[in-house]
């Protein structure tokens, strides 16, 4: 439902999302391992940035591969997307 519906402004879907997301990435970061893991593991960061890498290709209908090729291609050509 949209937030008009419940006489709440626009903003507020926003807020919501960004709640959600923050919940989301916090919960995956909890359930890691806090020792560190075994050489060869994957670190917190390289988790969430997978994570959050597939959400974002998912959210645009890119896969994992022509997101990367994106953003390389906005990097190396000082590519700006405004908001």
């Amino acid at each position: 439902m949209k937030p008009e519906v419940f006489g709440l402004h626009a903003n507020a879907d926003i807020t919501k999302d960004q709640k959600e997301t923050n919940l989301l990435l916090n919960s995956v970061l909890l359930t890691l391992s806090k020792a560190g893991g075994s050489a060869g593991g994957k670190s917190s960061d390289d988790t969430v940035n997978e994570v959050a890498g597939d959400m974002l290709a998912k959210k645009l209908g890119l896969s994992r591969y022509m997101l990367h090729v994106s953003i390389i291609y906005m990097l190396d050509n000082d590519v700006i997307i405004p908001c």
